[in-house]
């Protein structure tokens, strides 16, 4: 028995020497530190842009078509070149229409003798018929005679006029100020008015229109800034980097197209360095309002959350807490937090996704990527 005793004892001292460097009472690890980028929630004023893609208009786009038959002879412009009003752009042959009007003054001229004559003659007869030595219907046939006289000069003069249009129709001059398209027929060639055939195009481009669309869910917000004052639009590249011009908001349409669900609006820009040029890809950029002492956090704070956006908040302690937002994005990188966020709060903007509630963190420099 006291052998028993004695190897139980011993065996009991073996166990807690064992236990000793192992047991639980020995001090616990702490989590080293999360490294985070962390900023602070600004305050700012803050432009409210909306941003659609569209396409730069000319004010005006016209066809250049001959309206009479003949040959061309001159083409007086370069491919694209600027050109004013009234500026000769091609020159149709016209010998044909100067004989045209050459022969209609003169028949004008020999229809005017013969009503010069029935006109004196007319004049006598109402002195003879005072007189009683012409009969009434003597003078009604004379009357007759110089009314049909009459209304044949009037033929010739409307053919005089007809034939002086068509001369002026042989020199094609520019309707408005603009820049020409390409020659579309060549010198020599000939040009039919029934066949409607172009001979170049004309654009107008001081000014330009930006034609773009924006969500229709922006329809009343727009209408109700317009009605104050011009809405101001800015031109970017089609990459939205380059600031292209700045204009008016000029033209809001009168329907949503119900196929896209998109609202069709229309800026003016006076393109005075000509740098819009019409058919090219752009991105507009609509200031409907200023948000002033705005809350503002970087674009890359803000997270999908599973109820809606979310930032990490930094606590005195240095530790993280989810806040749910109401926010939106304002560009330029630039969150705007209408609720759940104060100017000034502690806020994770690089590294979040490797925190979550109550992860210690420290902070590190902003160049520097969290891994």
């Amino acid at each position: 028995m006291r052998g028993f005793l004695a190897y139980a004892l011993l065996g009991a001292l073996a166990l807690a020497a064992w236990l000793l460097p192992h047991g639980a009472a020995a001090p616990v690890a702490h989590a080293a530190p999360v490294p985070v980028v962390i900023g602070l929630a600004g305050q700012a004023d803050v432009p409210v842009v909306l941003r659609g893609i569209g396409t730069i208009q000319a004010g005006n786009t016209i066809t250049i078509e001959s309206r009479v038959d003949g040959e061309v002879m001159v083409a007086n412009f370069a491919e694209g070149q600027l050109v004013h009003k009234g500026d000769i752009l091609f020159q149709i042959d016209p010998r044909p229409y100067q004989a045209a009007l050459d022969a209609a003054t003169a028949a004008q001229a020999r229809d005017a003798a013969p009503l010069a004559l029935a006109q004196l003659d007319l004049a006598r007869y109402r002195i003879l018929q005072k007189s009683g030595f012409q009969t009434q219907q003597g003078l009604d046939q004379q009357n007759a005679q110089v009314a049909g006289l009459q209304a044949a000069m009037a033929m010739d003069q409307a053919a005089v006029s007809e034939a002086g249009l068509n001369l002026g129709f042989t020199s094609i001059r520019a309707p408005i100020d603009g820049r020409v398209g390409e020659r579309l027929v060549d010198i020599g060639n000939m040009v039919h008015s029934a066949a409607a055939t172009p001979l170049t195009t004309l654009v107008s481009v001081r000014p330009v229109y930006a034609s773009f669309t924006l969500p229709e869910k922006y329809v009343e917000t727009i209408l109700q800034q317009q009605a104050s004052a011009p809405l101001v639009t800015a031109l970017y590249s089609e990459d939205d980097q380059t600031k292209l011009a700045s204009g008016v908001l000029t033209v809001i349409d009168n329907q949503v197209d119900q196929a896209t669900g998109t609202i069709h609006l229309k800026a003016c820009f006076s393109n005075e360095n000509g740098l819009l040029w019409p058919g090219a890809s752009i991105s507009a950029h609509l200031l409907v309002n200023v948000l002033h002492g705005a809350t503002t956090v970087p674009a890359r704070a803000v997270l999908p959350g599973l109820h809606g956006d979310i930032v990490y908040v930094v606590d005195a302690r240095g530790r993280t807490q989810h806040r749910l937002v109401k926010d939106f994005d304002a560009g330029n990188g630039i969150y705007v937090i209408e609720e759940g966020l104060q100017p000034g709060e502690r806020v994770v903007i690089d590294g979040q996704y490797r925190v979550t509630d109550g992860t210690l963190v420290s902070a590190m420099p902003a160049g520097v990527a969290a891994r």
